[in-house]
């Protein structure tokens, strides 16, 4: 007979633990299900930021967070788009702006429009017919008229204050019920694929029909699991440390995150309302952090002050996160480089599957194998487009950046930049978190532009593709003409926030 899922303990703490507690609170807690948390301390500082993908709105409407809370009390600001410079000397910058670029013309993709226009001597960059990018360059918030809704998907992330963002989550997450107490894991009892309990430092044990290991990279519960392994990806993501701190806030504030390659790593500067986070990915075998913090002042114009927090980086995911009756959520799951604003992502990859596969038999939870199989292939297809960045770097007699380049890529990015390459369609896989568009604007920015073009676009005389081409940039520009720029809107939605974390 089944007996269904009653009780659910998460260890753990910060994002994975408190976005999960909250989450399996508003599905479940009303069908009688007790939600608890045995909060560990926390690894976060006062320097820490979350940079988002526009995915995490479809996070936000099943948790019940508005945005304008967001604005008020996380010290959230609007990113439309991340923009690459230094990851090849020869190349000029380059914007991957949360938009699609240009619109089709008889049925043809417009990129490949674009391409044979290079090709007989256009100058104009593919960003510059993206609304988003164009927006994002201009620090507008690119909100579509229903006439721009036609030509342009532009969306949004935020960068958000860690601390502040964690502890508005956690106070929702107590209000609706989820059931907290603080402890330290000591030790865990596993009767092969159950986990029967976990003890505490205390000596107090902890009981429940499914438990969430949301303690970090340590994975201390899943890591006892029969069955438990972690696939290490550092000869593709060679970054292994992460400094993270804050400098001075930027006026006027950029719509986007700004990733700046040099020779050991690079640097992302991410705009909040009080402050610039900056956060710095290397090799710390190759380089120190003193001296690596030297270098953003020079590349940033920025100067780190106060607490720098400092991260160890281990790029790798498990193939099976949930074994038995425990789920591994965030780093206990998979960990990748902090770069296209991808940590978060991974946390909402397996709370969303979490929550559509919830078990219906405490004893025998059959959704695991599904489960697994589909946030291992969601990880690395973020993965691949992480890898995409280093495979393609141009930077040359940079150690990091050579390996990066020789190593060979997984197969399947291996045949998407070879597709890219030789006619401009990027072959999409089941699971991808980045779409055509995304993929275009990286393969495109890191210099992978085809020669050739779709025969169909000789089908339009030249004289009347210009004209279109026109016709859309000033489209663009009337369009964001129209539109408030970031500081404008967060000076009048905007505040200092009254909420306190608690941690």
């Amino acid at each position: 007979m089944t007996r269904p899922v009653e009780s659910v303990a998460i260890m753990g703490c910060d994002a994975a633990c408190w976005l999960t507690a909250l989450a399996l609170q508003r599905a479940f807690g009303d069908t009688g299900v007790e939600v608890r948390v045995v909060e560990l301390p926390t690894q976060l500082t006062r320097s820490d930021v979350f940079a988002t993908l526009p995915t995490v709105q479809g996070l936000h409407r099943m948790l019940r967070v508005e945005e304008s809370f967001l604005v008020q009390h996380c010290k959230a600001s609007f990113s439309f788009g991340q923009r690459f410079s230094g990851w090849a000397r020869s190349l000029p910058p380059f914007m991957h702006a949360y938009d699609t670029y240009g619109a089709p013309m008889l049925g043809v993709p417009f990129l490949q429009y674009w391409l044979k226009a290079r090709k007989a001597g256009l100058n104009l960059p593919l960003e510059d017919f993206s609304l988003g990018a164009v927006a994002a360059k201009q620090g507008k918030r690119a909100l579509l008229s229903e006439q721009a809704a036609g030509f342009s998907r532009a969306g949004y992330g935020y960068h958000l204050d860690a601390m502040f963002y964690l502890g508005v989550v956690r106070q929702l997450a107590v209000e609706a019920g989820v059931k907290v107490e603080r402890g330290v894991v000591q030790a865990t009892k596993w009767e092969g694929e159950r986990l029967e309990a976990v003890r505490l430092h205390d000596g107090r044990q902890v009981e429940a029909d499914l438990f969430v290991d949301a303690t970090g990279p340590e994975a201390l519960l899943l890591r006892d699991a029969p069955g438990d392994g972690f696939e290490p990806w550092s000869r593709w993501l060679p970054t292994n440390r992460v400094l993270t701190g804050s400098a001075q806030p930027l006026t006027p504030k950029p719509a986007f995150a700004q990733n700046q390659a040099f020779r050991a790593g690079w640097i992302s500067v991410l705009p909040l309302q009080d402050r610039t986070a900056v956060s710095v990915a290397f090799d710390d075998e190759e380089d120190e952090a003193e001296s690596v913090l030297e270098t953003v002042p020079a590349l940033t114009g920025l100067r780190v002050s106060g607490e720098v927090a400092s991260a160890k980086l281990v790029p790798g995911a498990r193939r099976r996160p949930w074994i038995g009756n425990c789920v591994a959520i965030g780093e206990a799951a998979a960990a990748l480089d902090p770069l296209d604003a991808v940590p978060l992502h991974l946390v909402q990859i397996g709370i969303s599957h979490l929550v559509t596969r919830f078990p219906v038999d405490a004893d025998y939870m059959q959704e695991a194998r599904r489960y697994n199989e589909l946030v291992f292939d969601l990880v690395c297809r973020v993965r691949d487009y992480q890898i995409l960045h280093y495979t393609l770097n141009k930077r040359r007699d940079d150690p990091l950046w050579d390996r990066a380049r020789d190593a060979r890529p997984p197969e399947e990015l291996a045949y998407k930049i070879e597709t890219f390459a030789a006619c401009g369609i990027v072959p999409l896989y089941d699971n991808e978190t980045f779409q055509e568009p995304d993929w275009t604007a990286s393969l495109i920015g890191h210099g992978v532009v085809p020669d050739t073009y779709d025969p169909m676009v000789d089908a339009m005389p030249e004289a009347e593709q210009m004209q279109r081409f026109q016709q859309m940039l000033g489209f663009i520009a009337a369009e964001i003409a129209e539109m408030d720029s970031v500081d404008a809107y967060l000076e009048t939605h905007g505040s200092l926030p009254s909420f306190q974390a608690n941690f």
